[in-house]
């Protein structure tokens, strides 16, 4: 899709993925924040990465990784955004949830 730049001095247009302009489907951006009890941060910015996603020219989806919450998050998210990805672990993993999730999706 093609894309413009706007600068004081002049505007140029740049092909941001010619994989897209051929016909071909591209790649599908995932963005996976990471929830430990934040169920108030969830209700908070889920919905701007939400407009953030829609208003992408590429395929997206958004996953929220979470850390064993105790929280009410996964219910309040299950209920508010059930288009969301939810992935959730027995424990704190801290940051490994990441590499955990990205090996899920590369198998």
């Amino acid at each position: 899709m093609p894309s413009t730049i706007s600068t004081t001095k002049n505007t140029k247009k740049i092909d941001v993925n010619p994989a897209l302009r051929a016909g071909e489907s591209g790649p599908t951006l995932t963005v996976m924040p990471l929830n430990f009890n934040g169920r108030a941060l969830l209700e908070a910015c889920l919905p701007t990465w939400k407009e953030a996603l829609a208003n992408c020219s590429e395929s997206t989806e958004l996953w929220i990784l979470d850390n064993a919450s105790e929280d009410d998050s996964k219910t309040w998210l299950l209920e508010h955004h059930p288009d969301v990805k939810w992935v959730g672990y027995s424990e704190n993993k801290i940051l490994a949830s990441y590499n955990q999730a990205l090996a899920s999706c590369a198998s």
